[in-house]
């Protein structure tokens, strides 16, 4: 079991979600993956060694602490006999094992009956996996075939599903993953693509919000998002740096209300973009335009 990210609010004095990232993700080089990194999945590579720089007083045993609570959690599913309170913190926990990438999020409370030791309440966990395949292990078939089922040909896990699937032969292009909190994260295909032909692979995406789409682009594109609350948005891709860790948040593009979220993201034609053009924005993040009887993008007709 290995930790790869800890965010904590009202964890002693630490700001409000304060973040410890162990996951390496630039460029890595030879003499990187040697010496300092540690491959614990096909392209995940979390630090062999770290340390906390500061002034004295500057929160360095503090943060020390919240790791060393990280740990108690993951090795004993306990936290006990620390000299600081529990009373109100909140944890989210992302972690690799044996294959998955998990989180785990919880708040933690001080209960005087059980002497110096916190319980957990609000508790979630969640764990993701992602697939890769050839074309050719599919069986060509007529098209009234039901063909194979992709469960069971790529091996699912029990409550697993397709987000999407993305055919290529030189892995150009880039991924658009979007989330509910109106973030959009931009990802070369080829940091997908493996020296050796592995069928299961490991981070896929953040799990850090649900997930609403993931969309392949050969080239930057328009995409409109559209919110709970009646708003759409239409902005240019080209605004969005790529990054190539899988894995990454994103940026906000749709600015949303309190528990506003997006619902649906498409890429636009130009020539649908172009009669909608009222809803595009030229920087990001914005709040869009009202959409209350904006029909189907698709079902548009010039």
């Amino acid at each position: 079991m290995k930790l790869l990210r800890v965010k904590a609010s009202h964890f002693k004095n630490c700001q409000d979600d304060t973040v410890i990232d162990l996951v390496a993700k630039s460029k890595k080089t030879t003499e990187d993956k040697e010496y300092e990194l540690q491959e614990i999945a096909e392209g995940l590579y979390v630090y062999s060694i770290g340390a906390f720089v500061g002034k004295n007083a500057s929160g360095k045993t503090t943060a020390l602490e919240l790791l060393d609570c990280c740990y108690d959690i993951l090795g004993k599913f306990s936290l006990e006999n620390k000299h600081y309170s529990y009373e109100g913190i909140k944890l989210e926990i992302i972690f690799f094992h044996e294959g998955y990438i998990y989180k785990y999020t919880t708040e933690l409370k001080a209960d005087p009956t059980l002497a110096n030791r916190a319980t957990f309440s609000n508790q979630h966990i969640y764990k993701k996996k992602y697939y890769k395949t050839k074309l050719s292990s599919f069986t060509e078939t007529k098209a009234s075939a039901m063909g194979d089922y992709i469960p069971a040909k790529l091996s699912f896990d029990e409550g697993e599903d397709i987000v999407t699937m993305v055919n290529t032969v030189d892995y150009s292009g880039y991924m658009l993953f979007v989330y509910e909190n109106g973030k959009v994260a931009k990802v070369p295909l080829n940091a997908y693509e493996t020296k050796t032909n592995r069928k299961k692979l490991t981070g896929a995406f953040s799990l850090k919000d649900k997930i609403v789409a993931a969309i392949f682009i050969d080239d930057n594109k328009e995409m409109m998002l559209r919110s709970s609350n009646n708003r759409a948005v239409i902005f240019d891709t080209a605004l969005l740096l790529p990054k190539v860790s899988k894995t990454t948040v994103g940026v906000s593009v749709m600015t949303l209300k309190t528990k506003a979220v997006v619902e649906k993201a498409q890429i636009l034609t130009p020539e649908t973009a172009e009669a909608l053009k009222k809803y595009r924005c030229k920087s990001i993040p914005a709040t869009g335009g009202l959409a209350k009887d904006l029909p189907d993008p698709d079902q548009l007709s010039l």
